[in-house]
């Protein structure tokens, strides 16, 4: 007597998958147009954000101005390579503490191989200068400023 395999004899009729129409061209336009419209909605609504403080998400320090107010790559045209390269992850473009870091490693950093600044030669001593002004008037917390310049 043979015994018989149940899933064997099992067997899912085949169903084939529908035909998918092809958008008509009326249809595609108007997908074109809305998502046109919902980019320009967008770029409208940002443009008219503006944000008055924020908190740094990474130093957690609250700062009383805007994200970009002194954002090292813009501010001062630091190269933005130079994050990957030489910067300790706990530091943010526009944080204050980025500042601090940059004025007690200033030395590291002219001699590290990525350039610092996009603009302008590493040595160049007002460009340093205008970064020591901005942090001179950009608070750390006092912990903060003790590790950095401990790391330095």
């Amino acid at each position: 007597m043979s015994v018989e395999n149940p899933v064997e004899r099992h067997h899912e009729p085949e169903v084939e998958a529908p035909e998918q129409e092809t958008p008509s061209v009326e249809l595609v336009e108007t997908m074109q147009e809305g998502r046109e419209t919902l980019m320009e909605t967008l770029q409208l609504s940002v443009s008219n954000t503006h944000i008055k403080d924020y908190t740094d998400p990474i130093g957690r320090s609250a700062h009383g101005h805007a994200p970009n107010k002194h954002d090292v790559r813009s501010a001062f045209n630091v190269n933005p390579n130079i994050f990957r390269n030489e910067f300790d992850l706990s530091f943010i473009p526009n944080g204050h503490e980025v500042l601090w870091y940059m004025v007690e490693n200033k030395e590291k950093l002219i001699e590290s191989d990525t350039p610092v600044f996009v603009d302008t030669d590493c040595n160049d001593e007002s460009r340093w200068q205008q970064i020591e002004s901005t942090r001179d008037v950009a608070p750390i917390r006092p912990e903060c400023e003790a590790r950095i310049r401990a790391e330095a």
